[in-house]
């Protein structure tokens, strides 16, 4: 998936919170582990992109966007969404 291009879709669609990750070391889809070396870095390895919103949003962008996300592994977790505001009453 071009990660650029997930990502560029996702504010349009609604997601509150969009990253996109490289990893270390590890692989994904049943293929073989990857790694950055100390030289040079691996291409091939994987880029976690994780989409932040409510389950039926994230539903929503998966069919809307299935070219991009179609050999992908998608994991969904259901999340809290906690606001923090600063106190004033000291």
């Amino acid at each position: 998936m071009g990660c650029q291009a997930a990502l560029s879709r996702a504010n349009p669609d609604g997601i509150i919170n969009a990253v996109a990750q490289h990893t270390h070391y590890g692989f994904s889809n049943h293929g073989q582990i990857r790694e950055n070396g100390s030289e040079a870095a691996d291409p091939h390895l994987t880029i976690c992109v994780e989409l932040v919103g409510e389950r039926d949003q994230l539903d929503r962008f998966c069919r809307r966007h299935g070219d991009l996300l179609g050999d992908k592994v998608i994991v969904y977790k259901q999340l809290e969404h906690w606001s923090v505001m600063p106190r004033f009453d000291r």
